[in-house]
This record gives C-alpha cells, sequence and structure tokens, in this order.
C-alpha cells in the first residue's frame, strides 16, 4: 500500500504556508519518518527543493481533495540523512508559529538553518602526529627533520602543516617530506571554533550554604522552572556547573544560554575547565560552517555541554537535561526576526513536553514578568542573597547633577566622582566608567537657524564619530562627512551635543593624563576576538580606566575594580517605553556590581537628575523586592504586561499615503471585529518614524493573548493588503521587548 507524506515546503510564503502531500517512493519508505528533511519538485519549478515531513499517511487517510488527484501527486525525490527533526522539534515548531504568527518554515528554520541546507559543511582539520612504528631511514636523522619529528611527537594531533612550518621556522618542505614517506601521519577531524584555552587563575570553590540550597531544590526538587534570584556576585555560576556536573554524570546533556556570547569569556573558561574543554560553543557570529560544525558535535552526540546565545536552544540535543539561562532578563532573549520569539517560553514549553527537562533562570534583575511568575508559584522562587565569602556590597552615592551645575561644575564629572577616580589611581586600582551611548556626540546642529542634522534614510539624528569625524546613523548605517558649513543657511556656528563613549574617553584621557584608558563599545569590539583581547588587557592590569555602554555591565569579574561610576543614569530612563524603568534599574544593578568582586571595598558613584526617582533610590539599596513593587503598582494601573499580554503590527512602507489608503480602513475593520475583546491602539506612527527609508507604523492590541484569535487577525490583515503586500511589510510580534 502506497505510504503519503504531509510536507513544508522550504518557503515563507503566506500561500505556501501549508501541508503538501507527495508520495513516498517504495524504495524510501523505510528512511522517511516524522521529521525527515526531503528533497522534492514543487510547481513548475525544475530545481528541487527542500521539504520537512509533519505527517506521514495511508492512501485511505488522505482528505478528499487528494484522493480526487491521486495520479496527480508527485514523488519525493530523495532524503537528506544529515538533518532530521525529532518529535519534540516538531512540537516546538507549531507551538512557536502558532504563538508568534510565523510561517511554518521561519520556525523551522530556528532549527535547521536555512544555510545549513545549502552550503553546509563541517570544519576539518589536518593533524599531523608521528607515526612510532614506521622505521625512519637514514637521510631523516638529522636537521630538520629531527627537530620536526621530534616537536611533532611532543605535539600529536595539535597542529596542520601550515601551522607547523610556521613554528620555529620549520620548512614546508621538509614537513611534505615526511609526510610522503608515511612518517608523519595525517589526522582529519573537525576543526575546533574555540579559542586558545587561556591561563586561568579559577579554582573550584566549595559551594555555600545558600548556594547548597539552590543545588538541591534543582536537582532532587519536583519542580520544574526555577528561578534563581541571586545578588551580583553571589556565584550563580558555581551553581550552574555543580548541576552540570550532576546531570552530565546520569547521561544528560546540558545548554547555558547567555545574552552574548563575546560578552562572557570567564563563563566560557570556567565551562570549558569543568568538563575538560569538551564544550560546544553556537552562536551568531561564527560562519555558516563554524556553526554547522558545532551543532554537528551536538547532532552526534559526541559533546554534552553547550554554551550559547538564543539560537543554541534548538541545537539538536539528543537527551536534554538542563537548561540554564543566565541574565535571564536580557532583552538580548527577545529575537528581533521574524519569528520574534522569547527564549524563556520557548524553554518552558520544552519542559512540558520533555518530563525530565528541567529549566533554570537566573538574575540578580529578574524581568518583572518571571518574577511574577515566582510570585504565583508558576515557578520554584530560589535566592541567594549574599556574596560568596560574605563579601560587603559596593557602597553605593547618587550625585544630584543640577548642585553640580549651580556650583559652576560643567564638566561630565561632578567632583566627588573626579576625587574617587584620583584616589583609585593613586592606588593602582580599576575604574569602570558607563554610559549608555556610543559616539563622541547624540546630535549636530548649528547654533545660528537651529538646522539638525538628520539621516536621509530614517528619521533620527546623526551621531557625531570623532575617530573618523563622520556623522553616522546607528540605524541603517548611513554615514557622511563632518563639516563646519551649515548645509542650511551658510554659517559656521555647527556644533555637536550631547555625549558618548568616544567623548567620555577624549575628556577622560585630557583630564587623567597618566591614566591608562580603554574604551569598549560596538564601534571598538566589532571583530570577533577584539572583546576577549581587551578583557585580557583589564585581567592583565594593563588598563585603569575602562569606559563602555552595557556591554561592560555584565560578565566583568575583576578584583582591582574598586570603583564605577555611572555618568548618566537618566538617559534610558528617559524613553517613552513601558520597560524603560526597569531596564534602567537592571542596567544599573548590574554595572554596580561589577565593583568590590574582591577582597577591597567596592564604590559606585551614580550621576543624574533625578535622585528621587524611585529606580535610582531603590538601585542605590540594592533593593529588587522594592523596585518590583512599586514597577508592578505602575503596571497594573496602566494595564502593562504581566496584566495583559501585546500584540504590536508593524507595518513598513516608502508610499507615505498608504497610511491614509489602506491603515485607517483597515483599523476600522480590526476595531469592529475584535474591538470587544482587545484594547485596539493606532494606527500611529512609530516613536522612530521611519528606518531606512521605510515609513513605519503600528496598531497594537492589549488583551489576554488567545493564539486562534490572534491568527485570524494576521489572516484578516494578509487578506485585506494582498493587493498592495508588494509595497508593505509586515511584522507581528508577542509581548515586544521594546515599543518603538
Amino acid at each position: 500500500m502506497s505510504k503519503y507524506a504531509k510536507v513544508i515546503i522550504q518557503s515563507i510564503s503566506d500561500k505556501l504556508d501549508k501541508f503538501f502531500t507527495y508520495i513516498i517512493p517504495d524504495e524510501m519508505k523505510d528512511e522517511v519518518s516524522l521529521g525527515s528533511v526531503v528533497k522534492l519538485h514543487f510547481g513548475f519549478n525544475k530545481k528541487l527543493v527542500f521539504g520537512f515531513v509533519f505527517e506521514i499517511l495511508d492512501e485511505e487517510d488522505l482528505f478528499e481533495d487528494d484522493k480526487k488527484y491521486l495520479d496527480k501527486i508527485k514523488s519525493l525525490n530523495s532524503i537528506d540523512k544529515r538533518f532530521h527533526l525529532n518529535n519534540d522539534s516538531l512540537e516546538l515548531i507549531k507551538y512557536i508559529r502558532n504563538k508568534y504568527l510565523s510561517s511554518y518554515y521561519e520556525a523551522i528554520s530556528l532549527f535547521i538553518p536555512s544555510k545549513f541546507l545549502d552550503d553546509a559543511s563541517l570544519k576539518i582539520k589536518d593533524y599531523l602526529y608521528l607515526d612510532c612504528e614506521v622505521a625512519v631511514p637514514e637521510r631523516f636523522k638529522k636537521d630538520p627533520y629531527i627537530s620536526i619529528m621530534e616537536f611533532v611527537f611532543s605535539n600529536p594531533n595539535v597542529y596542520d602543516k601550515n601551522e607547523l612550518s610556521k613554528i620555529n621556522n620549520f620548512s614546508k618542505s621538509s614537513i611534505s617530506t615526511l609526510i610522503k614517506h608515511g612518517i608523519l601521519k595525517i589526522n582529519s577531524k573537525e576543526r575546533s571554533i574555540l579559542p586558545s584555552f587561556r591561563d586561568s587563575t579559577y579554582t573550584k570553590k566549595h559551594l555555600n550554604d545558600e548556594q547548597k540550597t539552590v543545588y538541591n531544590e534543582v536537582i532532587h526538587g519536583d519542580e520544574k522552572i526555577f528561578l534563581v534570584h541571586g545578588v551580583t556576585g553571589s556565584g550563580k555560576t558555581e551553581v550552574y556547573l555543580s548541576i552540570f556536573k550532576n546531570f552530565v554524570s546520569r547521561g544528560y546533556d546540558c545548554l547555558i544560554l547567555v545574552p552574548e556570547i563575546s560578552l562572557t569569556p570567564q563563563m566560557i573558561d570556567r565551562v570549558r575547565e569543568q568538563f575538560d574543554n569538551d564544550v560546544v560553543i553556537y552562536h551568531s557570529k561564527l560562519t555558516t560552517n563554524e556553526r554547522f560544525t558545532e551543532w554537528q558535535k551536538i547532532n552526534s552526540g559526541k559533546v554534552k555541554v553547550a554554551i550559547g546565545t538564543r539560537s543554541a536552544l534548538f541545537l539538536p540535543f539528543k537527551n536534554l537535561g538542563c537548561i540554564v539561562i543566565d541574565e535571564e532578563h536580557e532583552g538580548t532573549y527577545k529575537s528581533d526576526s521574524d519569528p520574534k520569539y522569547l527564549v524563556r517560553d520557548i524553554a518552558v514549553k520544552y519542559s512540558e513536553l520533555k518530563d525530565d527537562l528541567k529549566i533554570v533562570l537566573g538574575s540578580a534583575t529578574p524581568s518583572i514578568e518571571s518574577y511574577t511568575m515566582a510570585k504565583n508559584r508558576k515557578y520554584k522562587l530560589l535566592t541567594i542573597k549574599n556574596r560568596v565569602n560574605n563579601r560587603s556590597f559596593p557602597n553605593v552615592f547618587a550625585v544630584n547633577m543640577k548642585d553640580e551645575l549651580k556650583c559652576g561644575n560643567k564638566s561630565i564629572f561632578s567632583r566627588l566622582l573626579y576625587d574617587k577616580i584620583n584616589d583609585r589611581i593613586s592606588k593602582s586600582e580599576q575604574v569602570i566608567l558607563f554610559i549608555n551611548k556610543r559616539g563622541f556626540s547624540s546630535f549636530v546642529s548649528c547654533r545660528a537657524c537651529g538646522y539638525v542634522y538628520k539621516c536621509k534614510y530614517c528619521d533620527i539624528t546623526l551621531t557625531y564619530h570623532g575617530n573618523n569625524s563622520h556623522l553616522i546613523c546607528h540605524y541603517c548605517g548611513y554615514a557622511q562627512a563632518m563639516s563646519n558649513i551649515c548645509v542650511e543657511c551658510g554659517s559656521n556656528y555647527v556644533k555637536h551635543f550631547g555625549i558618548g563613549t568616544e567623548k567620555v574617553e577624549f575628556i577622560t584621557k585630557k583630564i587623567f593624563q597618566n591614566a591608562r584608558v580603554l574604551r569598549m563599545d560596538f564601534d571598538t569590539t566589532r571583530r570577533k576576538d577584539s572583546y576577549s583581547k581587551f578583557y585580557d588587557e583589564i585581567k592583565n592590569k594593563n588598563v585603569d580606566i575602562v569606559i563602555g555602554t552595557q556591554m561592560i555591565a555584565k560578565g566583568f569579574d575583576f578584583e582591582d575594580v574598586t570603583l564605577v561610576g555611572v555618568l548618566a543614569a537618566d538617559l534610558s530612563m528617559n524613553v517613552p517605553d513601558y520597560k524603560a524603568y526597569e531596564r534602567t534599574f537592571q542596567l544599573l544593578n548590574q554595572v554596580s556590581g561589577r565593583s568590590g568582586r574582591g577582597s577591597k571595598l567596592g564604590e559606585v558613584c551614580i550621576q543624574t537628575y533625578n535622585p528621587e526617582n524611585y529606580v535610582i533610590k531603590h538601585s542605590m539599596n540594592n533593593d529588587y523586592e522594592s523596585f518590583y513593587n512599586d514597577e508592578i503598582k505602575l503596571r497594573k494601573m496602566l494595564d502593562y504586561p504581566p496584566f495583559v499580554d501585546i500584540l504590536n503590527i508593524l507595518f513598513q512602507a516608502k508610499d507615505e499615503n498608504l497610511y491614509t489608503e489602506v491603515l485607517i480602513p483597515l483599523y476600522r475593520e480590526l476595531k469592529s471585529k475584535f474591538g470587544i475583546k482587545y484594547q485596539i491602539l493606532g494606527p500611529s506612527s512609530c516613536m522612530i518614524s521611519k528606518i531606512n527609508d521605510y515609513y513605519r507604523w503600528q496598531i497594537i492590541f492589549k488583551g489576554d493573548q488567545d493564539n486562534e484569535t490572534y491568527n485570524n487577525i494576521k489572516v484578516l490583515i494578509n487578506d485585506k493588503l494582498s493587493n498592495v503586500k508588494s509595497k508593505y511589510k509586515i511584522s507581528f510580534d508577542v509581548n515586544p521587548y521594546s515599543i518603538f
């Protein structure tokens, strides 16, 4: 009897986002199963495309429409045995499609990236070793051959031919000769993408009582989802590693997710050291072949532990036992491309599908949503209230910058922070200066006519970067040379205003001339290995003052950092977004936690124009509970998550007239059909109304999420805009991290 496969085609088109029926050839019946990746002909395209098997049916189980056209159903062409989606993956794909309003293939591509299908191959390296069983002819018992053989004997399977030739100026022709005569042998295996292991002063630490309590609850408790609320410096990483050791000893795989892989070199080193360097590192900055090589290590079951960013959640683990989401509050765990999923939600769903999978969420400043779930006993709340070895929390001071101005101090440094920086430099201790804005200045304008330089493609001011004297758009990348002559009125009263990391660096070097200053932001850490190099510079005490954006607020654990200066605490607080206060509190808490992590007492100086704001006051006291209580009242009053869900629908078009021609009528129809169930806001221009030459509008639904209704909304919108869809970009975002 014939077998048929229900297949999803490799396409994100709305019209093709459904199952297509193919007959399974007799010779493939034993190979094709649920989750198989196949190749097939689709439509009139002669080129083979990929398909993904979601159902296998007998002829009698086919729909009537299929039975009418049995003679026209095409056969599968072949199977790609490199890939296979297991049952858990298939269920998660369906969940992601329904919850985040994506297509099937957009969800599938999280598990099998499209680049893997087309051109991925393993990164293979030809390592050399000495075959001791081969008799060495007399003519090779002299230099340079002896030196080469002795070196390879002492370092087997470490270097390939090119690397070996660069060491001690070994002759490449001599190496080739030894290979040709079988004295040096080649061992071809997967190339490791891991950087060389840094000399580490890290030693295994015994868990204290609070850490042991967390460990025992996770290992022996009946709950499956845990929120570890541990203060900065409380040793959460040690707990994670101990938990992993237990799971791996019982045959399980383990995954630790971090917000950004480049920002956690200490975490990577600790994981590698605990598991004998047998660890997969997986993130988007790797090349396609590097990612595929790491992916295949997990797929083959060769490696049991992985560390990575949000994309690592979809690695093909064989027996995943524990997922740790470190710094679970971070916005990078929310995808900014379709499907716009949240890592926490997917991990929790994963644990529902897999009985023995436990999820550990860790943070010193949990997201409001996660903490509410813990308060409501949906997650098990575990707390670590003290730093390791009972180290003191840093003393925190708030400086009112309005008072500084009244005293005639117009510097970016308050008098208190200036004195404390000088004090630390004199003691050979290290300082972190934090400002969450890169560039030299925020905007450039003409003082004569008021003209402000804006991006020609985006509704955003250009940021001045002094290192190349250019004005740059931080959204689309547009750049233009800085001119001292106003393009509007021709005057020479052009001046840059505001401040960013580059300007802070310039001023700091000018004021503290004997200090060694290092700037860390997106502009200085573009290279894949730049963060690790900067990290080593700080660790080796070659730096006195580190200036940076939020990338220095996490992952730093240096015992000589005893002062943190927050130069403009109000920057992130004054953004018109419902999460602005939460993000500010988290940033201040995280960056403050970099100070005093060793035996020396730390201090933090927060410069603000609003010291009475509850965000600043609770940050000073390291009081998350009080911040949460104030913030949750505000969320409830304004009807924001976690009390309601938000569906944000973003429309983008190059024709501004489509707003009145299409969006206004669309809003009216949405209001008439869904207005009883949801509060519908818009359509309105986004906070940044144009990016990359596209005008931007949004319609926001507030109310309890209902997947069926959400999908009905999506169908209606796609149907109503079908005639002008080529002129529009539409994106659906469930519970967005930011509304701008």
